[in-house]
This record gives structure tokens, sequence and C-alpha cells, in this order.
């Protein structure tokens, strides 16, 4: 994705750091953002970071979306994504809890905006094996052959 970005936008600068330990002085920034990767860290960490390199005041942007398993053509799906894929992939689905528990409060951040939406995809059942597998978390399972057989 950097390689990508510096292509397109050769005159920005991007930084590849640790989200628990942003390599940024503290009240630097009126805005940070995250999108997709909420649940890939230490939420508590990265809050706090965010709110060291915020400005006070400032903001900070999470969107966060999750397919759960539930496929309404496929009823037995999720019950397979529980008992038979998260045993072999123990990491492939997130372990992370979302921004609206109380985390948020031990980090000094006020909740303005908070929306749960569900969206609506129709999937065939290869579909979604498709997308658990080109997972970060699944790719690095088994890249690092922890999978179990």
């Amino acid at each position: 994705m950097l390689s990508e970005a510096h292509t397109r936008f050769p005159e920005l600068s991007f930084v590849e750091a640790a989200a628990e330990q942003l390599p940024f002085e503290t009240d630097t920034f009126d805005l940070v953002t995250i999108a997709m990767a909420f649940n890939a860290f230490a939420q508590g960490a990265f809050l706090q970071e965010a709110h060291r390199v915020l400005k006070h005041p400032g903001w900070l942007v999470v969107y966060q979306s999750e397919f759960l398993g539930d496929m309404a053509e496929h009823l037995a799906f999720k019950a397979w994504l529980g008992t038979g894929f998260a045993p072999k992939f123990p990491q492939a689905l997130s372990p992370a809890e979302p921004l609206w528990v109380d985390v948020k409060h031990a980090t000094g951040f006020e909740v303005g905006v908070l929306e749960r939406f569900t969206t609506s995809v129709h999937w065939t059942p290869e579909q979604p094996m498709t997308y658990l597998t080109t997972l970060g978390r699944t790719v690095a399972v088994i890249e690092g052959g922890e999978h179990a057989s």
C-alpha cells in the first residue's frame, strides 16, 4: 500500500509505524483516521497514542466493518465459521472488541457520533471463503505454518 501511495501521491510523505507507538510529537495533528484496521492491534494503546498526537481539541475518526458470518442464504455458514474455520485459523477472526466498548473513556475521548450499520451482500458459499483467505491475519497464519491441520 505504501508503494501505491507513493506512486499516486508523490508530493505527500507516508510513514510506516506501529499504531501503538506513533513516531510523531505530542499535539501534532488536528485529525487522526483509521479505516478497516481498528481490530488489528491493541486498541487501548492506539487510542492513547492517538490522543497524545492530536491537538486539543482534535478529531479521531474510526471506520470499521466486520464480516460476522451471517449469510441469509446459507444459515449453516456462521456455525461452520466458528467451528470449522476459526479453530484452524484462530487469528483470522478479530479478538478485538468494537469501539463502543468502554475503552474510549480510559483514553480521554468523547464520543461524537457512533453508528452501527448492516450491509447486505449476496454471496455464494465460495465468495466468503475467498474473502477470509485474503485477510492479512489469515495469510499470516498460513505463511507462518501456524494453522492446525
